[in-house]
């Protein structure tokens, strides 16, 4: 009899405990992969400055100091003639360079009215030749000569020139003529054509000229990972680059180089090959520099930014109180947070909501949304304890699981400036500045949640 009430007894209190006791099973959950945004296009500026010294003395070093040329014809005026200079000067155009030197010349003739070839297959002058010349046995006569050179850039970073002669002026010239025949056009006409061999040699050494090796540093320095601390590291992705706004001055280059990116910020180091200098692109930007910053919140610190916030919250329910032991955020469901409520009192046991994040961007704040009892929770719910359905726990819910998330993109701004003025490599460094920063996005995966935070500033690359 004893052992008999012992049984009823145990029954009936397992009975009211399970009446006590609101018991869900947890929720499926929606894992997702990670992904992250295509990264906006930005502008990184060089300034560009190349010495061509080194290039225009190969150029003065290449052509002859003294030339000798000839027109040798048995009949009508033969010449030779034969020039010295002085150094080339070298000076600045637009769009190239102009050379110009100055030097002496001299010159011999001699002129045969009619030749016959009956005793020379040559020829043989019927009468005595008449000989002159001028700037032999006196001082040589003065000439000046310019040639100018377009300059532009080839895809693969050399420099492309067209040299073509200009002005040949005899400032002394020799007044010889032969019954009446000006022999200087004819001497300007045979030195002209010398010059003319002369301006393959100018592009030739001119071509020399590369660009290449002043930005293949600095294009292989921009491939490699910023070490953010806190954050991860900061990926430049450099996609393409252009070298424009082309000026000479005196013996250099001067110009900009735009390297276009696509900056990144990853939490984990990425082992990438490193990207060959791409072909010389055709584009101008101005400069600007967007990055999109992810950071990331797991939901144990989602959990510990809400808690505070909800625990102890005590609610009367049809004259039934109830008080909130604990929040946390379970994992994710469609785009939506799971809460799993933990609560006490009249009853106690663990119930589930969902809930959307979003972005309070007046407030710096990530808030729940449109807060609703999970799908599974309302089905046994409804047979276990309706009471619970009450729109109090899901605004309270909503009402006080929240963040702000100004201090992370402070802290954002702070790293990222420090990743933005630092050294690449002992010659080549980052100047850069966040003008402003927004928040842009917001993401869920399994395990945590993404803010991504926009960026905008200025972003220079010095070379020494």
């Amino acid at each position: 009899m004893k052992g008999r009430f012992y049984v009823v007894f145990l029954g009936f209190s397992i009975l009211v405990y399970a009446c006590k006791v609101v018991n869900i099973p947890p929720p499926q959950k929606n894992n997702k992969p990670s992904t992250y945004p295509t990264p906006p296009i930005s502008y990184v500026s060089i300034p560009l400055h190349f010495n061509l010294s080194q290039y225009l003395k190969m150029v003065d070093h290449e052509i002859p100091l003294v030339y000798e040329g000839s027109k040798e014809q048995c009949e009508g005026l033969s010449v030779s003639y034969g020039f010295n200079r002085s150094p080339l000067r070298f000076k600045a155009l637009s769009n190239g360079l102009n050379c110009s030197v100055e030097g002496g010349l001299w010159l011999k003739a001699n002129y045969c009215p009619k030749c016959h070839d009956l005793f020379d297959k040559e020829g043989t002058c019927v009468v005595p030749r008449v000989h002159v010349s001028c700037g032999l046995k006196e001082p040589l006569r003065r000439f000046s000569l310019d040639y100018t050179s377009r300059i532009h850039l080839g895809s693969a970073y050399n420099v492309v020139s067209k040299t073509q002669v200009g002005n040949f002026t005899l400032k002394d010239p020799c007044n010889i003529s032969f019954i009446g025949y000006d022999i200087t056009k004819t001497v300007e006409q045979e030195v002209r054509k010398e010059l003319i061999k002369l301006e393959e040699v100018i592009d030739e050494n001119i071509q020399k000229i590369s660009l290449k090796p002043y930005v293949t540093d600095a294009w292989r320095e921009m491939q490699k990972p910023i070490p953010l601390e806190g954050l991860g590291f900061l990926y430049l992705k450099p996609t393409n680059l252009s070298i424009h706004s082309l000026e000479f001055l005196e013996n250099s280059i001067k110009g900009v180089t735009t390297i276009a990116l696509r900056p990144s910020v990853r939490s984990e180091k990425i082992v990438e090959s490193l990207q060959p200098l791409p072909p010389l692109g055709d584009f101008k930007s101005p400069e600007n520099f967007n990055l999109e910053v992810p950071v990331t919140i797991s939901y144990d610190t989602l959990t510990a930014l809400f808690n505070p916030f909800v625990k102890g919250l005590e609610l009367s329910l049809k004259k039934k109180k109830i008080t909130f032991e604990s929040v946390s955020v379970y994992g994710t469901q469609n785009e939506k947070l799971i809460i799993q409520l933990v609560f006490k009192g009249f009853r106690r046991g663990t119930i589930y909501l969902l809930g959307k994040p979003s972005i309070h961007a007046e407030k710096k704040e990530v808030r729940l949304e449109a807060v609703d009892f999970e799908l599974k929770t309302k089905g046994v719910l409804l047979n276990m304890a309706r009471w619970i359905f009450d729109a109090r726990i899901t605004q309270a819910i909503q009402d006080k699981t929240y963040f702000s998330y100004d201090g992370l993109m402070q802290q954002a701004v702070k790293e990222i400036e420090r990743g933005m003025n630092t050294s690449l490599s002992e010659t080549i460094t980052l100047q850069g500045k966040v003008i402003d920063a927004s928040i842009k996005s917001l993401h869920l995966n399994d395990s945590f949640l993404t803010l991504y935070f926009a960026l905008e500033g200025n972003l220079k690359l010095n070379i020494k």
